[in-house]
């Protein structure tokens, strides 16, 4: 009888795939761990017994940067293959698992928009895309959201929206209860969706009526930075301006918790969770033109690939997320001067 740590990689792994939806994860978690044990880990690493994993992960490891995979993706496909192994050993596999070691990534500072940049992007972005920019920077909506959001979780009236779904890898799906939320909107975005054209349920979808996809709005997203003459970002660099602008301001950390759906447990804890009227000072504080002059820090090409990072935006962001690392910040600071 073959025991369980002379059985292959792929046994293991065809289990765990099995297994996963009962694992009680989210469906975009299990679908991405799906595709990465089926079009990489299994057919590189499928017929190898677990005893003789060891030396064929370093093997995976260089065979993926040739082909030209980044550090980041390899290291979540070694993720995936340690929640694996951990299955295996669960499953009764009696030899020593292999170590996985990742990766180490060198910290990047997160991608912001200046004031003027904003101005120009918004600018820049014309039709479906300036609303969307709009509301990711005034509300601080993730595409996700974005994508998910319809006409009917928007009062206009009222001025506000109902963030409680979002696609994820095509998948529409309910948001946990901690990240559903009741958004004000400011004025501006008011007027711009006031004006926006209704093709189908979807706020934002395309000419046939049918829902956006992520792939569909990150080349226009480009296009507009181009023509805005700013370096070339993300949807996240967006909702990240809307964090910065906000506790640069002196919005209360809660809040800003609040307006995310991120999970605030020191407020929840306190009952210091802000109120609605609280909520919209907050976002009104962005309709007000900010005309401090701020010193500017311009870290390393990949950092922010070449993008201008103010110092208060960095001091902002660093207290928001609460990193407990800004003696590593001012080094990194003395270091690119």
């Amino acid at each position: 009888m073959v025991g369980a740590s002379e059985l292959e990689f792929a046994y293991f792994a065809q289990a765990f795939i099995d297994a996963l939806d009962a694992l009680g994860q989210r469906p975009s978690e299990t679908q991405s761990k799906r595709a990465i044990l089926k079009r990489h880990l299994l057919p590189s690493l499928g017929a190898v017994p677990l005893q003789r994993l060891g030396r064929e992960i370093e093997v995976y490891k260089q065979a993926k940067l040739a082909a030209g995979l980044s550090k980041k993706t390899i290291n979540n496909h070694l993720s995936v293959l340690r929640r694996v192994l951990v299955w295996a050993e669960a499953a009764g596999a009696r030899t020593a698992l292999p170590r996985v070691t990742a990766f180490e990534l060198s910290p990047t500072e997160p991608q912001f928009l200046e004031a003027d940049e904003a101005r120009r992007l918004l600018a820049a972005a014309d039709g479906e895309l300036r609303c969307m920019v709009l509301l990711a920077l005034r509300a601080g909506l993730r595409l996700s959201e974005l994508l998910a959001l319809r006409f009917d979780d928007v009062d206009l009236e009222r001025g506000r929206l109902r963030v409680e779904r979002a696609v994820v890898r095509g998948l529409e799906l309910e948001l946990p209860p901690w990240r559903r939320r009741s958004v004000p909107l400011a004025p501006s975005v008011v007027a711009a969706l006031a004006c926006h054209p209704r093709r189908g349920c979807s706020v934002f979808a395309s000419g046939q009526g049918a829902p956006l996809s992520a792939g569909a709005c990150k080349w226009p997203l480009y296009r507009a930075a181009r023509r805005a003459r700013i370096p070339r970002l993300g949807w996240r660099a967006l909702s990240n301006t809307f964090v910065r602008d906000l506790v640069a301001r002196g919005a209360e950390p809660a809040a800003v918790h609040a307006l995310l759906g991120t999970r605030s447990h020191v407020a929840a804890e306190r009952g210091a969770l802000p109120s609605a009227e609280e909520l919209h000072r907050v976002v009104a504080l962005l309709e007000v033109k900010d005309t401090r002059r701020r010193p500017v820090w311009r870290p390393s090409q990949s950092a922010t690939r070449g993008a201008v990072v103010p110092l208060r935006a960095l001091d902002a962001w660093t207290s928001f997320v609460e990193l407990g690392s800004r003696s590593r910040l001012v080094e990194h600071r003395a270091r690119t001067g």
